[in-house]
């Protein structure tokens, strides 16, 4: 992507602005999921890295779109700190527990199960005796359509194959377009992340067809932890998932472009900001919501122009997100339209979180403006939440009279304000 003239931008920013402060009166409710945004965070807690929040949509364009409450962290495969174990100096490796047949599959399936249990179980020198059984093994159960069979054991000899040269050529050998859709059919139903892991770094060296079937498998599937799986593993793909992200950020489901977005925040990179300027102006929230969180992700000068920009959205929990994109990027070009939802008010969850994103900003000009918010008169009290968040921000700002404030707010008559006060001075 070309740089983003800083004049052009902010007036995309200010036109984004301006859409949403008329947008209110036009767009329809949306029932928003009450995971995410909502939940109550007593002290800053920006998460960065590789997670998002897919919020499922409360209503569908197509019979396969997502349940409610989707919420999947994106993991990546992660190397593991620190060297290996001494390993004693006589090992004993213990066999692979023999594949048990299942009775109900037919005899073609059977055959296949058992030359690959018979492949895998057999050391690593003397495998190429059973090639040829599982071979034709493999190609009975093409031809008798039992892709899922054959993916089973592409499978199994990716995740068993270590030290053996043969395999490669072998799962080159056995998978087709058909073996394919079922392997990342297959992958989605993994639980144990090492194999997840595993798997996913094989199927990358598969290519750009692999990506554009975890693509479409995304788009369809209804299983939470299939939708983190198929997430992580665009993101393993890097540049080649590129493509299929592209065509799904043009999708007219709204949870396939949100889906998308969270992708393009694992994978993107400053180029992505291009494609997620179009999602900022989404006429769903939760759309909205997740392009921040994937700004945040990506970082950099135009990314803090766009979240902060989003400050003024027409959605409470895109709000919310917006201030904590602001406080994760340290933007302090959003600093003005915080102090600005302070002064005009907001949503309890939306003032908590503006509150601690000012701590983190920790501009000193900005006490006066909390301080209104912590203090309790005769005539006016926030609410607990809002001024726990307030104490937690003097203290991160750190002035003599913030802190004073916090001091004095360990004798207050509400228990949960005393209390907390004192363990924030108690950390300082």
């Amino acid at each position: 992507m070309s740089e983003i003239d800083k004049k052009a931008l902010g007036a995309f920013a200010r036109s984004i602005e301006a859409l949403f402060a008329g947008e209110e009166a036009l767009e329809t409710t949306v029932t928003a999921p009450s995971d995410g945004a909502g939940e109550r965070h007593p002290e800053v807690s920006v998460q960065l890295g590789l997670e998002a929040e897919l919020d499922a949509p409360a209503e569908t364009v197509s019979t396969d779109a997502p349940g409610d409450g989707f919420e999947a962290e994106l993991v990546t495969p992660v190397e593991t700190e620190g060297g290996k174990k001494d390993a004693p100096e006589e090992t004993i490796q213990a066999e692979p527990p023999p594949v048990e047949l299942d009775p109900a599959l037919d005899e073609t399936a059977q055959a296949l199960s058992k030359a690959t249990s018979q492949y895998v179980e057999a050391p690593i020198h003397e495998r190429e005796a059973a090639q040829g059984e599982l071979r034709s093994a493999v190609e009975a159960a093409r031809a008798a359509g039992g892709f899922d069979g054959i993916a089973s054991t592409v499978n199994l000899l990716i995740l068993q194959g270590a030290g053996d040269t043969h395999v490669p050529g072998l799962t080159d050998e056995f998978v087709d377009e058909d073996v394919l859709a079922s392997m990342v059919a297959q992958l989605g139903r993994v639980r144990d992340e090492e194999e997840r892991e595993a798997l996913i770094e094989a199927y990358v060296r598969l290519g750009e067809g692999v990506a554009e079937l975890i693509a479409g498998a995304l788009t369809a599937t209804e299983d939470r932890l299939a939708r983190k799986t198929y997430v992580a593993a665009l993101g393993a793909f890097g540049a080649t998932a590129a493509h299929a992200v592209e065509k799904m950020l043009k999708d007219r489901r709204w949870f396939v472009v949100r889906n998308g977005v969270a992708v393009l925040g694992v994978v993107g990179g400053p180029s992505a900001i291009e494609h997620l300027m179009g999602s900022l102006a989404h006429n769903r929230a939760e759309v909205r919501k997740e392009t921040v969180r994937s700004l945040a992700k990506i970082g950099g000068e135009n990314a803090e122009t766009l979240a902060s920009s989003m400050l003024g959205d027409s959605d409470a929990k895109v709000r919310i997100e917006s201030a904590r994109a602001v406080a994760a990027l340290k933007a302090g070009q959003g600093y003005k339209q915080l102090i600005e939802i302070l002064k005009r008010g907001d949503e309890e969850e939306v003032i908590e979180q503006v509150l601690r994103t000012l701590g983190v900003l920790g501009d000193p000009s900005a006490v006066p403006e909390i301080e209104k918010r912590v203090k309790s008169t005769i005539f006016s009290r926030s609410p607990t939440e809002v001024r726990l968040a307030g104490l937690a921000a003097l203290v991160a700002i750190g002035t003599p009279h913030g802190v004073g404030l916090v001091k004095k707010a360990r004798t207050d008559k509400d228990p949960t304000i005393s209390s907390a006060a004192a363990r924030l001075l108690a950390g300082k």
